[in-house]
């Protein structure tokens, strides 16, 4: 297995951190990484709940929640052929905000292949998710 992580400080509660990630199909307006969102299973999100993400230069897929701890954290995964991607998002309480742990992890038997030939990529969109959810919850606290 291959992961990636990003940590960044948010200067928001994570209750306002949480809603904001926990609202998938409004991606789209604070991370530019995700160009629109299907939600699959309607209703309160939680295990099990499908949602198909469109991002930039990639293919569409369909990722299912598999954790879900609301206010904590969540974890969702995508399969294809020969790889699990999981990406995971965890928010921490901290005097002064909270604190996002981004990561990403490939598994399988392309993970090996897969993960330099999609590193660039992967960790650039780390970062730019946790910026935008920086911005996207700091705008309103």
């Amino acid at each position: 297995m291959k992961r990636f992580e990003r940590r960044c400080r948010i200067q928001a509660s994570h209750a306002v951190a949480w809603r904001w990630l926990a609202d998938f199909a409004r991606w789209p307006e604070w991370t530019p990484t995700v160009d629109a969102v299907d939600v699959l299973d309607p209703g309160e999100p939680g295990i099990g709940t499908r949602v198909r993400l469109h991002q930039p230069r990639l293919r569409p897929a369909e990722w299912m929640v598999e954790r879900w701890r609301p206010e904590c954290e969540f974890a969702w995964a995508s399969r294809r052929p020969g790889l699990r991607s999981i990406a995971s998002h965890v928010l921490t309480p901290e005097p002064e905000g909270c604190e996002v742990v981004l990561a990403f992890s490939l598994e399988g038997p392309l993970a090996l292949l897969a993960a330099p030939m999609g590193r660039k990529t992967i960790e650039r969109y780390l970062a730019l998710e946790a910026a935008g959810l920086k911005a996207r919850c700091e705008a309103g606290a």
